[in-house]
């Protein structure tokens, strides 16, 4: 019998092949685009893919965000046939093929609202040049701000859609789900919160992603320390 699991999201063994090494634990959620291969029984279907949290009650601080790691080829979010390499442009427009939607419900999944969009949200902010050089497969730290549902249960769905036919679209990784919930400080704003200035500075690629310790590589970063952020060359 067919088995498309390559199809749908299913849990899967972080490894470095093709991809980068989820820095939350060993396993991460995966969905390959759709393709044809008759040995595995996999087709070039158009896909409408969920993974659906359990239902979660949200504080009434308006502060919270559901926060995530996302590896996603922006460049194959649009249809690449459509994408002039001797300019590095879409030279006739931008269609898209492939994107990830965040959906929030609160009726127990009876009807869901859109909230994020992969394509909407983050690549159509983008050139065409940045859409080509984030092609390059990393793991990326994604907000979606969840104020509107201040208080109320919610369940929060990851939609994967893509369009069918040849290799539209791209695989995608998601990891680290959580919502966040920040304390209340003295005040409504950041001035009723203390820094502690003698911990130890953070580390961030400038996609967001924390590292372990100060980088041992050249290169640009993000600095955390006592509060402040700032970009860093090292």
């Amino acid at each position: 019998m067919a088995h498309n699991i390559n199809n749908t999201w299913y849990s899967y063994t972080s490894s470095n092949f093709f991809q980068e090494m989820t820095t939350d634990g060993a396993k991460e959620a995966f969905i390959h685009f759709g393709y044809t291969n008759e040995d595995y029984g996999l087709t070039n279907a158009a896909q409408d893919e969920w993974m659906i949290t359990p239902s979660i009650t949200l504080d009434n601080n308006k502060k919270e965000t559901l926060q995530f790691l996302l590896q996603a080829d922006y460049f194959d979010v649009y249809d690449c046939d459509e994408f002039d390499w001797s300019a590095l442009t879409y030279a006739a427009g931008r269609t898209v093929v492939n994107t990830l939607k965040i959906m929030v419900s609160e009726d127990n999944g009876a009807t869901w609202k859109c909230v994020w969009d992969l394509a909407d949200d983050v690549c159509s902010k983008l050139t065409d040049r940045e859409c080509y050089d984030a092609s390059d497969l990393t793991l990326t730290t994604q907000e979606v701000s969840l104020a509107d549902y201040a208080g109320k249960t919610v369940k929060i769905g990851f939609r994967y859609v893509r369009k069918g036919g040849g290799f539209y679209g791209n695989s995608m990784i998601v990891d680290a789900v959580k919502v966040q919930h920040p304390a209340s400080g003295s005040t409504d704003g950041v001035d009723g919160i203390k820094a502690d200035t003698n911990a130890p500075a953070e580390y961030f690629t400038t996609d967001g992603v924390r590292l372990s310790g100060k980088p041992l590589q050249h290169g640009v970063y993000m600095q955390r320390k006592g509060g402040a952020t700032r970009k860093v060359a090292l």
